[in-house]
């Protein structure tokens, strides 16, 4: 079967096939006639049992209703005899006339007298008929004679005994009625254990009076002997009588030991069974929960006697059914027979007809796999004889067909492999010279030139960088042909791609005078592993296209996140532009290679045609997808997803609010709808209160109302370019209004790329900070934590990152590099980025060289060319590898090469990692910090001579109070010479500022030249790493500025008490400058009275917990406000608080030392 066809699901063979259809075909007839049969023998056996049911119902209630007729007919004889009334009327004389109660009447002479004289009829007439007993009963109730004399007579049939039995029931409505009443069956002791049964008449006078009754208890032996006797009604048939509303029966059952009658109740099941189902009998369970079929019928006759009673007849299905069960087990038996038989039958044609077409399946078979070779044989002349040898004349075919595709497939190869070869050397050809062109442009742009000239730099930087895309989308769309195109995922935070993304493309979006606004990452998010190249490169490559296709308006970049996992995060971009848009149809072409919306656009706004298919391709790879939502005219949102790891609780530093900022007031000002809802967003996300307005008189109103409120606001984001006023002229408005003098809101202003101008208009009005569009949310976060005077805390990462200029020195500097490149201009380029990073460097230009070099010298590091004459790279690394002593050291190879393959082949060759041509300078810095090993090459700044007698000083330098020293000693690149000159030299300059500002603020001086002094030690205390100072100088620089003279004498003291601890620090390097005027008065004239040895007793417990970096310490800043209130220690206290809230433990002893400088007290421990 060919590949690229598929293969089709085998479910059942032609062989099977036949065999079942021989099976239905033959069954299908055989199954009709034994089911034909089946059913009409049961109509017959159903039949017979409606019958027989009916036979034995009609029978038995013609019996039943006769009995009650003649003992109805003998009630009604007996009711109309002449001796029965005058036998009542004599006992009732008596009875009056004996004064005594009927219980006692019966037992007397003179009853036994009357009734042996009248008594001898009624007495015959029970022993003929076989009667239970006849009583005669007054009109009062009083039983007065019965033919056997039992426990009923005399009694009374209204007392509580008989009253509510069915005897005294049914006797009380023939005395009210004076009909003939049956009582039905009963139970009452007086009668007897058996159920009693009684036929009850008025006896009425000529004057057609009731004179009592006369009651007939009957005998039901002959009914029951009746009803149980069986004859032709099978081993388990029965008939019963029971209560048409109670359901008891009133008969006995036949398959009872016990009496049931009015014991045992119907089955509920029968009587819905009768009433649902129309045919002549019925299936159900009886009273025994035995399947039964029966039938049942009322007895219509015997409801004038006040009595309703149903007849029923009933057969066990087992038996009423045997019949049917017999023949449904022989038509089986039958059956089973003769489908083994056709079976069998079936099973021989169809193997007789199929095993030839298996024959021709199997060969088919073979020559679908490329095997021609297989024998076809074809023993017969029919149709299938023909079909055979028409597969020998297809074999023929399909293996010529075969032979010329592998031919062509062979040079298609050769040709895949030759375009791979070409496009390997023509990236190579490409970058060489492309690293030349791009690195001499940067030593150039490093250098002081005529703006001109710089302009003309810039545009060829930017034109090689646009040639440079090119090769490398088509470098990319080469691996993804080739399948080679693969991921390498590394640690980044979020933020760091939308940061890289705005400063990308800052100046496009300036250019074309569009917004880029990028939203806040969700805060969930923390560090996160995965291809943060590859998602920059989709980010840049959409980003690039809305900015291209976008004249006016807007791009909006959002990111959202959604928990796949535990660590599992699906990231989905959407990136929304106010451009052309596209139709449905551009949509369809629009992830197709080499194509784009039209080729009118290609023609105008240029570009390969492969971005997106890349970005496609990368995203798949990545675990997601890519699509796009457009509407012409209106603009485009493309949207695409990607699977990351989170590492949340491995997220050190990212960014998190001071407690201190919850809750503060923000106003966002910006005339762009977009801008507005996204920075509200990124302020409500830090719990922080926003509001927001379009214009400048709209801000103007709601910064007036919310003063006037008391609810100011604490900083204002506004926006430059809005319509009249702008942003500069608001900011202006309210730094003038005094409404707004007590309680200024902070103001950070957003700008235009160039925004030199801007600052230019703003600089006589206190803007506390400028942000350049487009924002990225870390710029504003930090920004915000600066304006607000917090330390700003950046996210550092494991990934690539700009070159910390600040740190190289102490990591790398002085290391000792061997550079192996063969082209004399990427020499230069690659020996000045070196020096320039401080490194010693050798150049050589082949790798036989470079081989010979690391034999006679050591070095740090060596940075290898690929393609070089004499010996390639791959054979030099090989080459010093062989060396022992060199088994450890770094080689990074430093090639154009950048197909598929090649990282491994470098790391393969021994190799330590691989960069790129051009070289872009981060990534070299990125590479040699991580492979060049840090410390073996650095000066000892605690030893290092200060002067020509080579005299040291203490305390050592890492110990200066007030003073970072290794951030300083990073930014000279590790000279402690020329910082101890500067430190010298700040001490000469600055020894005596305290006293020129005081003199300042008394009008002994201008205040001009009092702010310029501040405004200069504020500049060189940063320089020098003094951050104490820094901030308190600038406080105070504003306060001068703004102003506030309730102020001065506040942040004066703080001022002079942090200026004092840098001249002491700085006193070693300058042994003549004088000792600060410290004396208490100056010191102390702002303090008021304070628990002195409290303080003390807290602030070396707040020691304590700081030199742990324990956030107990935080405890201590409640009572230390108390006792601190007042002196000139409280704002330092509040800065100190602060630096405790960013866990900045550092800061934090800093500002502590500055405090017990300011007291004047000593946090040793007392001995």
């Amino acid at each position: 079967m060919s590949a690229g066809l598929p293969h089709p699901t085998r479910h059942l063979g032609i062989g099977i096939k036949l065999f079942l259809w021989f099976l239905v075909i033959s069954m299908l007839p055989l199954g009709g006639i034994s089911w034909s049969y089946y059913q009409k023998n049961f109509e017959y056996v159903k039949n017979d049992i409606s019958n027989r049911l009916f036979h034995e119902l009609e029978y038995k209630r013609i019996f039943i209703e006769a009995y009650f007729s003649d003992v109805y007919n003998n009630l009604e004889m007996q009711c109309q005899s002449a001796e029965n009334m005058v036998f009542l009327q004599q006992l009732v004389q008596s009875l009056k006339a004996s004064g005594q109660p009927a219980s006692g009447f019966v037992r007397g002479l003179e009853w036994a007298k009357i009734t042996d004289a009248l008594g001898y009829d009624l007495r015959l007439l029970q022993q003929t008929f076989d009667f239970e007993n006849i009583h005669l009963i007054d009109r009062d109730g009083n039983i007065l004679f019965s033919t056997l004399e039992t426990d009923l007579l005399g009694q009374n049939i209204h007392n509580q005994t008989l009253a509510p039995s069915h005897f005294g029931i049914s006797a009380n409505n023939a005395l009210t009625n004076g009909q003939g009443i049956f009582s039905d069956m009963g139970h009452f002791p007086l009668a007897g254990p058996e159920p009693s049964f009684f036929m009850i008449r008025s006896l009425v006078n000529s004057e057609n009076t009731v004179i009592g009754l006369i009651a007939f208890q009957l005998d039901m032996g002959n009914i029951m002997d009746f009803m149980t006797r069986n004859e032709d009604f099978g081993a388990t048939g029965e008939t019963y009588i029971i209560g048409s509303k109670d359901l008891f029966m009133r008969t006995e059952s036949r398959f009872s030991e016990e009496s049931t009658i009015m014991k045992v109740k119907m089955n509920p099941e029968a009587v819905e069974a009768w009433t649902r189902q129309k045919n002549e009998f019925k299936i159900y369970h009886d009273y025994r929960n035995i399947e039964v079929v029966g039938n049942a019928i009322v007895l219509h006759d015997v409801e004038r006697y006040h009595l309703l009673w149903t007849l029923v007849a009933e057969m066990d299905t087992s038996e009423a059914f045997a019949q049917i069960h017999e023949l449904r087990k022989r038509t089986l038996i039958v059956l089973i027979i003769t489908v083994l038989m056709v079976t069998l039958m079936a099973w021989r044609i169809s193997r007789h007809l199929v095993h030839p077409i298996k024959r021709l399946t199997h060969a088919a078979t073979l020559l679908g796999q490329g095997k021609f070779h297989v024998a076809i044989q074809v023993k017969t002349y029919d149709e299938i004889g023909e079909l055979g040898t028409s597969f020998i004349q297809m074999r023929h075919n399909l293996q010529e067909t075969t032979r010329q595709m592998q031919a062509t497939q062979q040079l298609a190869e050769e040709a895949n492999r030759a375009k791979s070869e070409f496009l390997a050397n023509m990236s190579h050809e490409i970058r060489t010279p492309m690293n030349g062109v791009l690195g001499m442009i940067d030593l150039a742009l490093g250098v002081a030139l005529p703006s001109r000239v710089r302009d003309y730099l810039e545009h060829a930087k930017n034109s090689s960088h646009s040639l440079l895309r090119i090769i490398n989308e088509i470098l990319d769309f080469s691996k993804v042909e080739a399948g080679k195109l693969t991921l390498d995922p590394v640690h980044f935070y979020l933020a760091d791609i939308l940061e890289d993304t705005i400063a990308l493309f800052e100046k496009d979006v300036d250019n074309k005078n569009i917004e880029l606004i990028v939203a806040a990452p969700p805060q969930s998010l923390g560090l996160l592993s995965g291809d943060r190249l590859r998602i920059q490169q989709v980010m840049t490559n959409l980003v690039n296209n809305a900015i291209k296709f976008t004249e006016h308006g807007e791009i909006v970049v959002r990111v959202t996140a959604d928990q796949e996992d535990q660590n599992q995060v699906r990231l989905h971009f959407t990136i929304t532009d106010t451009g052309i848009g596209m139709t449905a149809e551009q949509i369809s072409h629009l992830f197709v290679a080499f194509t784009q919306a039209d080729s009118s656009t290609t023609r105008k706004f240029g570009g390969t045609g492969l971005g997106l298919t890349i970005s496609k391709r990368l995203v798949n790879l990545m675990g997601g997808d890519v699509w796009v939502e457009s509407t012409v005219g209106r603009g485009s949102t493309f949207h695409f997803t990607i699977l990351v790891t989170n590492h949340a609780e491995q997220a050190k530093n990212a960014p998190t609010s001071p407690l201190s900022l919850i809750s503060r007031r923000i106003l966002v000002v910006d005339d762009n709808a977009s801008s507005r809802s996204i920075f509200s967003e990124f302020f409500a996300s830090f719990n922080m209160k926003v509001d927001t307005a379009v214009s400048g008189i709209d801000t103007l109103e709601k910064v007036k109302e919310a003063t006037l409120r008391d609810t100011p606001f604490d900083l204002i984001l506004l926006d430059w370019q809005m319509p009249a006023p702008n942003g500069v002229e608001t900011a202006a408005i309210i730094r003038r209004d005094p409404l707004f003098a007590d309680r200024p809101p902070k103001i950070i202003l957003m700008t235009g790329f160039n925004h030199e101008n801007v600052i230019q208009e703003a600089r006589d009005v206190a803007i506390d900070a400028f942000l350049s569009k487009p924002v990225s949310p870390s710029q504003l976060f930090n920004t915000l934590l600066d304006v607000f005077g917090y330390a700003v805390h950046r996210p550092i990462v494991t990934a690539q990152k700009e070159w910390d200029k600040k740190g190289w020195i102490e990591k790398v500097g002085s290391a000792h590099v061997l550079l192996a490149e063969d082209h004399p201009i990427n020499q230069q380029v690659a020996r000045e980025m070196l020096k320039n990073m401080g490194l010693e460097v050798f150049v050589v230009g082949n790798g036989q060289a470079a081989v010979e070099a690391v034999r006679h010298e050591n070095f740090d590091l060596v940075l290898m060319d690929i393609q070089m004459p004499v010996m390639d790279g791959y054979d030099a690394t090989r080459n010093i590898r062989s060396d022992p002593k060199n088994k450890n050291m770094p080689i990074i190879a430093m090639t154009a090469h950048a197909l598929a393959g090649d990282r491994e082949r470098c790391l393969d060759a021994g190799m330590d990692d691989y960069v790129t041509k051009p070289i872009e300078p981060e990534l070299l810095y990125s590479a040699l910090e991580k492979w060049i090993r840090p410390g073996h090459r650095l000066l000892d700044v605690q030893t290092i001579p200060v002067g020509p007698e080579g005299n040291t000083f203490s305390p050592p330098l890492g110990d200066l109070p007030g003073i970072d020293v290794k951030t300083v000693l990073r930014r000279l690149g590790g000279n402690s010479t020329l910082f101890q000159k500067m430190l010298g030299e700040f001490n000469r300059d600055f020894s005596t500022a305290c006293e020129k500002i005081k003199m300042g603020l008394t009008g002994d001086v201008p205040l001009d030249t009092t702010s310029r002094l501040v405004h200069s030690i504020k500049g060189v205390a940063g320089n020098l790493g003094a951050q104490s100072l820094h901030h308190a100088a600038k406080n105070l620089e504003k306060a001068l500025v703004a102003g506030q003279r309730d102020r001065w004498p506040e942040l004066l003291s703080h001022f002079e008490a942090s200026l004092h601890q840098v001249l002491e620090s700085t006193r070693p390097m300058h042994p003549d400058a004088p000792t600060m005027a410290t004396n208490a008065d100056s010191l102390a004239t702002l303090d008021g009275p304070w628990d002195r040895e409290k303080g003390r007793e807290i602030l070396l417990e707040l020691s304590d917990w700081i030199q742990k970096a324990n956030i107990r310490s935080q405890e201590c800043i409640i009572p230390l406000r108390e006792i601190l209130k007042g002196t000139s220690a409280e704002t330092e206290l509040e800065i100190l608080a602060e630096a405790l809230d960013m866990f900045d433990f550092p800061q934090a002893k800093n500002h502590l030392d500055t405090i017990t400088a300011r007291l004047r007290i000593s946090l040793e421990n007392k001995q």
